[in-house]
């Protein structure tokens, strides 16, 4: 699991044979699962960098 983790070239491979999955559903829930976190991610760092302001 080391290996995968250090080197991701099987990320832009885009197949599950050579990925950490073992079979092709595994892997597009996983991918689907990565964007969202990462939408997820980049959302909620928006509210640290761009506080709302407070109402008087």
């Amino acid at each position: 699991m080391l290996h995968f983790l250090t080197d991701m070239s099987w990320v832009e491979a885009g197949t599950a044979e050579q990925s950490p999955y073992a079979n092709e559903v595994a892997y597009s829930i996983g991918m689907i699962w990565a964007l969202v976190f990462i939408i997820d991610f980049i959302y909620s760092w928006s509210f640290t960098i761009f506080p709302s302001k407070k109402k008087k």
